[in-house]
């Protein structure tokens, strides 16, 4: 595609229910399989985490990027071993950290030298855990819009995970998907998925923020961001 045929009017034309239901879970070259089971991530979250360096310079430049003021209140869904708990707690916050994963819990916990008094575990897939949380300041999702759209049925529902994140936010909701490694935003801009998020967040009644930013390591990394909208679902 091409930032030609992506208007107000071509978003409006798409069939968003046909949208809220795709695997968005699925890398494009995988075939289907059982990736949204407790044991599939159980498994990849042993070695997924060993090129710390990826996932590190990618979650401070998130963390820099929302700005999340210190004892702000926090819940960060698919929190893995901890890329953005870890740096919230030790900026005083208090988080909630949510993952189907029991190892990658596991390992968050140790890895936690800030207190038990500001952490607390969820394990689960964040749409069927999602009316037992409490309301926080930020919503944060790094890395795995796909992923927290299932269910523990392997069912996903796009619509259904936004619109509980924005259930969930007092002050913003902050989501950063892979953009491409490359450097000339203009191009990433024209052609990325996010568009696709964009219009699907238009057709529930939410305005949001949508950028890109290059980092000289890491490549393109995009966001998006909303101020919750009450009232809505």
């Amino acid at each position: 595609m091409n930032s030609m045929e992506f208007t107000l009017g071509s978003l409006a034309r798409i069939n968003w229910k046909k949208i809220y239901t795709l695997a968005w879970h699925l890398d494009i070259e995988e075939q289907e399989r059982e990736k949204h089971g407790v044991q599939y991530w159980n498994e990849r979250s042993k070695t997924m985490y060993e090129g710390e360096q990826y996932f590190g310079e990618r979650a401070a430049a998130f963390l820099n990027f929302a700005k999340i003021p210190k004892n702000s209140s926090v819940i960060d869904i698919a929190s893995g071993i901890g890329a953005l708990t870890i740096p919230l707690l030790a900026a005083g916050c208090e988080v909630t950290a949510v993952d189907i994963s029991d190892y990658a819990l596991g390992e968050l916990k140790r890895n936690n030298s800030y207190g038990d008094e500001k952490l607390k575990f969820v394990c689960g897939y964040f749409r069927d855990v999602a009316d037992r949380l409490e309301p926080c300041d930020y919503v944060l999702n790094f890395y795995s819009l796909g992923v927290i759209c299932l269910d523990d049925k392997g069912k996903a529902d796009l619509s259904d995970t936004l619109l509980k994140m924005n259930r969930l936010a007092r002050k913003k909701v902050i989501i950063t998907m892979p953009a491409n490694e490359e450097k000339d935003i203009k191009e990433v801009h024209a052609n990325s998925y996010y568009w696709i998020l964009y219009g699907a967040l238009l057709s529930l009644g939410i305005l949001p923020q949508l950028k890109f930013r290059w980092f000289e390591n890491i490549g393109t990394l995009g966001y998006i961001y909303w101020k919750p909208v009450k009232n809505i679902g």
